[in-house]
């Protein structure tokens, strides 16, 4: 189903503010809303853009950021993690990382291990990034929307944003997390070796 009505009610928009607004007639809008007819692309185009949206996300596929920092939001109060356990991948890992003496794979897996939950590996991000993360939920989603651009840029954000089909909550949220895993695996890494690192001595 296309978010036509959905975008109309939340701007508070009539029928005839529609028409007035985009020379579509009431009538014919009211059809593409409820899925007796379909916009030409031309006109699927011009209606994201009086809407400021994409094209894809207005006929009803992927997720908005608003709507991923709400599932965010909502992980972070649950404290989420995996629905199924990622203990048998981080045993994989640690045996590779052990048999190949990689120091940066024994990380990760420490890393994965201490932060496998949304709220501890949100709160780690805003203290790299030197956030304050509010308390009030819907000031949160606000803050998590236009805070946390280097999540929404990760490939796996990205799939998520522009999905052709539907996810269940769990699912986005457990991708979220394998976002920011992602992301933030890379700033501990750095920060430990760099912490690790003996400080240089001049003779």
């Amino acid at each position: 189903m296309n978010r036509l009505k959905q975008l109309r009610k939340e701007k508070n928009l009539t029928l005839d503010d529609i028409q007035k607004e985009t020379s579509i007639n009431r009538g014919t809008y009211n059809n593409y809303e409820n899925g007796t007819t379909k916009p030409s692309d031309d006109t699927w185009q011009a209606l994201a853009d009086f809407f400021g949206v994409s094209v894809d996300w207005l006929k009803g596929y992927g997720y908005s950021r608003e709507e991923l920092a709400k599932l965010l939001s909502d992980g972070y109060d649950e404290s989420f993690t995996y629905q199924h356990s990622r203990d048998l991948d981080n045993e994989i890992m640690s045996a590779i990382a052990k048999k190949t003496g990689n120091k940066v794979m024994q990380s990760l897996v420490v890393f994965q291990k201490e932060y496998g939950n949304l709220k501890k590996l949100v709160d780690y991000y805003a203290k790299a990034m030197n956030l304050k993360i509010p308390k009030n939920k819907s000031d949160r989603v606000k803050f998590f929307n236009s805070n946390f651009d280097l999540l929404f840029n990760m490939p796996e954000t990205q799939r998520l944003l522009h999905a052709t089909h539907s996810y269940t909550d769990t699912e986005v949220k457990e991708t979220l997390l394998d976002a920011l895993l992602n992301a933030m695996g890379g700033v501990y890494i750095a920060y430990k070796f760099d912490k690790d690192k003996p400080n240089d001595k001049h003779q």
